[in-house]
């Protein structure tokens, strides 16, 4: 099945498959965001470069063109501005089965457009790709994760798995951080 060019949306996004021209408001929304994603995100520890981020989309960019991972970045329509990034990674593409992960600018956390755009995807992941299988963790600690995952839950059927217990430790503060662990089949 062939990706190029889907671009989604909802009441409120645009939600557009990753491309190189990305790589700037990807930068951009990491550095103004970088004291609430430290926490949570070893790859935001140290801040990465324009640089670091541009290679980086071009290595997804990559792996978007096997169909072996999906990254979609957020606009709001009305204004055009970036709101945060969906995935689907790290999993078998040929079950075809993913991870399922995201984050969001600071200044659009708890509005609910990561449940409003994650809505959209899985139904996309489900109908239009085929999806069987899908895997989604957050931090434990992390409660804006864990609403989003809540609406999940609900809508999708994610069964809560487990929670696995200092899972690794954190760049940022070197504590041992625990994961909360759901999957969800699909025929």
């Amino acid at each position: 099945m062939s990706t190029q060019g889907v671009n989604l949306q909802s009441e409120n996004l645009h939600i557009k498959l990753l491309t190189a021209s990305m790589a700037e408001d990807l930068y951009n929304a990491i550095h103004e965001s970088i004291d609430v994603f430290q926490p949570w995100f070893d790859w935001a520890c140290p801040a990465p470069s324009l640089n670091d981020v541009q290679e980086r989309t071009l290595k997804n960019i990559e792996l978007q063109n096997k169909n072996e991972a999906f990254f979609f970045s957020l606009y709001k329509k009305d204004t055009g501005a970036f709101v945060g990034r969906l995935s689907f990674d790290k999993l078998n593409p040929d079950v075809p089965s993913f991870n399922f992960a995201g984050w969001c600018h600071k200044n659009y956390i708890g509005k609910g457009y990561m449940a409003e755009a994650g809505r959209v995807l899985l139904n996309w992941a489900i109908n239009d790709f085929k999806c069987k299988r899908l895997e989604a963790y957050h931090d434990t600690e992390n409660k804006q994760s864990e609403a989003a995952m809540n609406v999940l839950v609900n809508e999708f059927g994610f069964q809560k798995r487990c929670v696995m217990h200092y899972k690794e430790r954190r760049k940022y503060d070197g504590t041992l951080r625990s994961h909360v662990f759901y999957d969800c089949v699909f025929d």
